[in-house]
């Protein structure tokens, strides 16, 4: 049997869930798909977070997307790992007319967890990456993003390798916070709008837990894998029923607090 513990202040409000599985992509077109919908168009602030491990990292191909909403030729933002250097890149198309590449990561190795993270601020002019809940790069390159109504889009082919979640919330997340969501697994559920775990697999879809809608459709093979390193998440003040919500635990769980 599989024991998972943690150390939480619980509220009421809170969910906790388990994190039991990964996603394998294996870079021959398959990708997570959101469908566009209010809740996540058009953000002008927002942090994305996700955890990476490439199985390789790219050589003269394409600039696929890690995780994005758009592309810089057209409107919206992304993270995409760049052609010939082992580097995560964040870019967007300004409303300007202009495309923007204000940071990238710095080398990254292949069969190695990363917890990366954007976050973007139209209002206080600036744009901030992190690595593994540290942050590494800070920018004012920060202009209003083109809006778009693509898909949100994970892991595009030829991305090959394991992502364990994403999270996006329409808000710029402090730094503490980022470092909670990677170090701690406490997610704030203020401003969230998107939260994925190839665990919370319904059989048809990964369904997202925020309570938004923004649902993970899997294409051409997507490979959902049982994860190495198992663990808790806290999602503090999700519900406003006032109880402690226990999700996607596997039948016959045993809950001890």
């Amino acid at each position: 049997p599989l024991a998972l513990n943690a150390t939480f202040t619980l509220s009421p409000g809170d969910l906790v869930a388990p994190h039991l599985y990964d996603w394998f992509f294996d870079g021959v077109n398959d990708y997570i798909n959101v469908t566009d919908s209010p809740s996540i168009r058009g953000l002008q602030e927002f942090t994305v977070s996700y955890d990476v491990n490439f199985a390789r990292l790219p050589s003269n191909v394409i600039y696929p997307t890690v995780v994005g909403k758009g592309y810089e030729g057209i409107g919206g933002w992304r993270t995409y790992q760049i052609k010939d250097r082992p580097v995560v890149a964040f870019v967007y198309k300004g409303a300007d007319g202009n495309t923007r590449w204000p940071f990238e990561t710095g080398s990254l190795s292949a069969m190695t967890w990363y917890g990366i993270a954007v976050s973007f601020s139209l209002s206080n002019v600036r744009a901030m990456m992190y690595l593994n809940g540290n942050l590494i790069k800070s920018s004012s390159n920060v202009v209003q993003i083109a809006s778009y109504t693509r898909s949100l889009e994970i892991m595009k082919a030829p991305n090959t390798g394991l992502l364990s979640y994403v999270t996006l919330h329409s808000r710029e997340l402090s730094g503490s916070e980022i470092s909670s969501i990677y170090k701690s697994r406490v997610v704030p559920a203020s401003g969230l709008v998107l939260f994925l775990d190839a665990t919370f697999w319904d059989g048809s879809k990964y369904v997202d837990l925020s309570g938004n809608g923004n649902h993970g459709t899997p294409y051409n093979g997507v490979q959902r894998v049982a994860t190495s390193t198992p663990w808790l998440w806290l999602v503090k003040g999700l519900k406003s029923d006032g109880l402690v919500h226990f999700a996607w635990l596997p039948a016959g769980t045993r809950v001890a607090v």
